[in-house]
């Protein structure tokens, strides 16, 4: 008997690892439900965090980006965020895709919570799927090349 094409994908998602988690913090509406939806119709894992003291705490555990959106900045558990992203190594900072309906709010609130040295990628609402989409994958992308310096740094150590 073959199986079905969900069991396939949640077999597929599960031998990827940790390190390849998509983390949805969107605290209202149906935005974290139709971003994991649209993910996970693209074969990505998404986890969707309750508030950022979860996202800091699943951070720890491995992820390739974090998705946050700018309402969740009002949430209490910013400073254990913050903690979290600047306990990384310099080479391996998390990739952030930020979603508000103003840019220049979303990114002074971003940049207050999180500081000067996270790595986020802006996005204005109403967002297309395209758009959102291609945020996503250079996010993807860039965790690569940071999962690729760690190796790099790790070589250097070791010789």
């Amino acid at each position: 008997m073959s199986a079905s094409a969900s069991e396939v994908t949640n077999r597929r998602l599960a031998d990827r690892g940790l390190d390849e988690r998509i983390l949805v913090l969107a605290p209202t509406g149906d935005d974290a439900a139709l971003a994991a939806n649209i993910l996970a119709g693209r074969g990505l894992d998404a986890v969707i965090v309750a508030d950022a003291a979860t996202l800091a705490r699943e951070i720890e555990v491995g992820a390739s980006v974090a998705l946050i959106a700018s309402e969740a900045f009002a949430d209490t558990g910013g400073a254990e965020l913050r903690e979290a992203l600047h306990r990384q190594e310099p080479w391996s900072e998390l990739p952030i895709v930020l979603f508000g309906g103003d840019l220049e709010d979303s990114a002074s609130g971003a940049t207050e919570l999180l500081g000067t040295r996270a790595q986020i990628i802006l996005l204005e609402r109403p967002l297309g799927i395209a758009t959102f989409v291609t945020a996503i994958d250079t996010a993807r992308r860039s965790c690569t090349y940071r999962g690729h310096g760690g190796q790099v740094a790790g070589d250097m150590v070791d010789t």
